[in-house]
């Protein structure tokens, strides 16, 4: 069986075909930024401040230990950085006939 990931909403049970289209509207809109609970980067919905795992914790009950955020132009200056590498990769992979997709094998 095929998964798929997100840091919006974790593993994705695609099992009808309105997930894997909401999937991939999810996928299109999610941009990278900072998390605001554990600090990382991740791909999220611009209106999400928190990624999957995070969200799964304070869920929980649990506490967060909020990182010591740098400067937002910092972030700024990273997310085009990884824009950029992560459109020439899929443009790479695209030419050869690669899709990225995750196996629970």
């Amino acid at each position: 069986m095929t998964t798929y990931y997100d840091d919006n909403f974790g593993h994705w049970d695609m099992s009808g075909s309105d997930s894997f289209e909401f999937y991939n509207q999810v996928q299109a809109e999610s941009v990278y930024k900072r998390c605001q609970g554990c600090g990382a980067i991740v791909r999220l919905r611009p209106d999400y401040g928190y990624c999957n795992g995070c969200v799964d914790i304070l869920e929980q009950g649990g506490d967060l230990e909020y990182p010591d955020i740098p400067d937002p132009k910092v972030d700024l200056e990273l997310q085009l950085r990884i824009t950029e590498d992560e459109v020439e990769k899929a443009e790479s992979m695209a030419a050869d006939g690669c899709y990225e997709e995750f196996s629970d094998d």
